[in-house]
């Protein structure tokens, strides 16, 4: 919650896609395992006018690109989840 805000008086977008969460999805997970992002971009007042009109704030979300060198793996298991993440090349100019 921003500036005391309702949740919902927060505008969320991923690489500029509106959604309408980002972080937690019943107060148990990560929508977005943290490993594939760049960066957060948040601004609670002060923000122009095309992220919307949301009177709490704004959180961008950017994902990062995925790895070209090799396969990478990354699994995780807690007592509420199982997750992971696959990337590697697919050819010379694209990756997964």
């Amino acid at each position: 919650v921003i500036q005391g805000g309702e949740p919902e008086d927060t505008h969320y977008n991923i690489n500029g896609h509106d959604v309408p969460l980002i972080f937690r999805f019943g107060g148990l997970t990560s929508i977005v395992t943290p490993e594939a992002v760049e960066s957060v971009d948040y601004f609670s007042a002060g923000y122009g006018s095309e992220w919307g009109r949301s009177l709490g704030g704004h959180v961008g979300l950017n994902v990062r690109n995925p790895k070209e060198d090799r396969m990478h793996l990354f699994a995780f298991a807690d007592s509420f989840n199982t997750g992971g993440l696959i990337e590697g090349p697919i050819n010379d100019s694209s990756s997964f």
